[in-house]
């Protein structure tokens, strides 16, 4: 009996909701009371934050994109109503970033992003990190394949090329020094690591089935 009488009032409950959301639009606007979870991967570019961002009605790609930075908004899953605007949004995440990762060098987050494209792996975008930071002291270019510009500029890119997670931005803060001057990840996504140019040549005929 207890059981029934519970039913019923959680059917009643229902049916009201029901009725002031179909029978009475202005109740409509009070859906951001359920929360979209919206989880943002480390990686992701601004591209890709707004194509997860297409629920939100009003959602203006254009204007995001003039007000976002990339490198800035910080991965994570998020509780939003759909209802902000993109500068809220926007908002939102910098502020996530400025709590998660605090004071932070422009270079040092733009090679995080590098590292986030890299590697997966904790431990590799530590050892890649401590080769692309040598190789920029050393004047030659980075030759990161998820940019394509590092192969012509010996420098970093002007900005991150996307939003990396707080791993990324620890290996890149706390690169570890090696021996390597050159890595290449074969066909099952395995590093291998060069000290020399001939060396790296070696991996890349075995390892890639490739000439340079």
């Amino acid at each position: 009996m207890r059981l029934a009488f519970v039913l019923l009032a959680v059917f009643f409950v229902f049916g009201i909701v029901f009725l002031l959301l179909h029978f009475f639009p202005p109740w409509r606007d009070y859906y951001w009371l359920v929360p979209l979870r919206i989880t943002i991967p480390e990686g992701y570019t601004l591209k890709d934050i707004a194509d997860k961002l297409r629920p939100f009605k009003s959602f203006d790609r254009e204007n995001f994109f003039r007000i976002a930075k990339e490198g800035y908004l910080f991965p994570d899953t998020y509780f939003l109503s759909g209802k902000e605007t993109e500068e809220k949004i926007v908002e939102i995440m910098e502020n996530n970033f400025r709590k998660k990762v605090g004071e932070i060098k422009p270079e040092v987050l733009v090679m995080a992003s590098l590292l986030e494209k890299e590697s997966r792996l904790t431990e590799e975008r530590k050892i890649i990190s401590g080769i692309l930071w040598k190789r920029l002291k050393a004047g030659m270019p980075l030759q990161v394949d998820a940019e394509l510009d590092t192969y012509r500029y010996k420098e970093l890119p002007p900005a991150p090329i996307c939003n990396p997670g707080l791993e990324s931005i620890e290996a890149a803060k706390n690169p570890v020094e090696s021996e390597y001057w050159y890595y290449l990840h074969d066909k099952k996504g395995i590093i291998h690591y060069a000290k020399t140019f001939s060396e790296h040549q070696k991996n890349i005929s075995k390892f890639l089935g490739l000439t340079k």
